[in-house]
């Protein structure tokens, strides 16, 4: 039974899971963790955005968030937007940004 956990988390591990949009009925993707990087996709309450990794980034003032989840599609959205259930980083660092 051990041995069947431990390959159930392997399998797991590196995976992208999806959330909820929150806060706004939707929100920009973008090519970097900033306000000021071109918006490659948007996406819109219903979606569901999987995560791949998470990187410090601009804070943004109006929410007090530094924190951006690099999405499946590869671009970045501020996490105070996405509905993990965490306030921070709360999944795997981006090994690039």
């Amino acid at each position: 039974m051990k041995f069947a956990c431990a390959a159930s988390a392997l399998l797991l591990a590196g995976h992208s899971a999806a959330y909820d949009i929150i806060h706004s009925s939707s929100v920009n993707c973008r090519e970097k963790p900033t306000t000021k990087s071109k918006v490659v996709k948007v996406y819109q309450l219903g979606d569901d955005v999987d995560i791949v990794c998470q990187v410090e980034g601009q804070k943004v003032s109006s929410t007090g968030s530094n924190v951006w989840d690099k999405t499946q599609d590869g671009c970045y959205v501020l996490d105070y937007y996405i509905y993990t259930g965490f306030s921070g980083i709360s999944k795997p660092l981006c090994s690039d940004t």
